[in-house]
């Protein structure tokens, strides 16, 4: 993977990214993901509730190992150089679901921790690819022309799983999100060198359900994105 930018670059350090890697990758992607999606969900384990889209986050980290072993790419860093912060990140919003359950799926508890860590299981497949893999891959571009790119394949790789973006009353408010969260989980990237507090953004909003409990995993998150710093030299 080729280096992080820590600011905007100017115009005479941008590069094309190798389209590839990047190629092979959303390809498998969108397979992998298209595929699992035509089988009937996951929803128990065990006899407790687990998230729904276990399989289809494979598509994601699958087609990263599979890019970076083609192209002899090394695997994107999961935790980068805050190791702290990425650690907690991804146990503060399994924590939360274990205090509070979560909806009606699972009570406080054993299953409450057992549905959270399903979501961050899944988060970790999905971030793996598009902010472990992808945003690394467009690093040599500005870093909003990186983003805005990422974001649109983001959100096409969605229509193989998600039949309400078909539904244009639901489709804007999507949309919306995942362009901010294309931005915003770009930047944890590039603060941290690793995709664990991207990680643990995406699985907050996920169990954002739990209503006004969730508001605490969000200060946490915050804070620790605000105290990262952008390290030059992560992959």
């Amino acid at each position: 993977m080729v280096d992080l930018a820590e600011a905007s670059k100017p115009d005479s350090e941008i590069q094309r990214p190798n389209i590839l890697p990047i190629t092979l990758f959303y390809l498998v992607a969108l397979v992998v993901s298209f595929a699992a999606a035509q089988y009937t969900s996951i929803t128990q384990i065990g006899g407790y509730a687990v998230d729904r889209g276990l399989l289809i986050g494979l598509g994601p980290i699958i087609a990263t190992l599979v890019a970076c072993l083609v192209f002899r790419q090394k695997l994107p860093s999961f935790l980068g150089h805050k190791r702290n912060a990425g650690i907690i990140a991804l146990v503060v919003p399994i924590a939360a679901a274990g205090i509070f359950g979560f909806s009606k799926l699972a009570e406080p508890g054993l299953a409450g921790l057992i549905f959270g860590l399903s979501i961050v299981v899944y988060c970790v497949c999905e971030e793996a690819g598009w902010r472990g893999f992808l945003t690394g891959a467009l690093s040599t571009l500005k870093k909003w022309h990186a983003d805005l790119l990422s974001g649109v394949l983001w959100f096409a790789w969605h229509f193989t799983f998600t039949p309400e973006l078909y539904d244009p009353d639901y489709v804007i408010g999507f949309t919306a999100a995942i362009f901010a969260g294309a931005i915003g989980l770009a930047e944890t990237r590039r603060r941290t060198g690793g995709y664990a507090l991207a990680t643990g953004w995406h699985a907050a909003v996920k169990l954002a359900v739990l209503g006004p409990y969730v508001i605490p995993v969000f200060v946490i998150l915050a804070g620790l994105t605000w105290s990262s710093r952008p390290d030059t030299a992560s992959k």
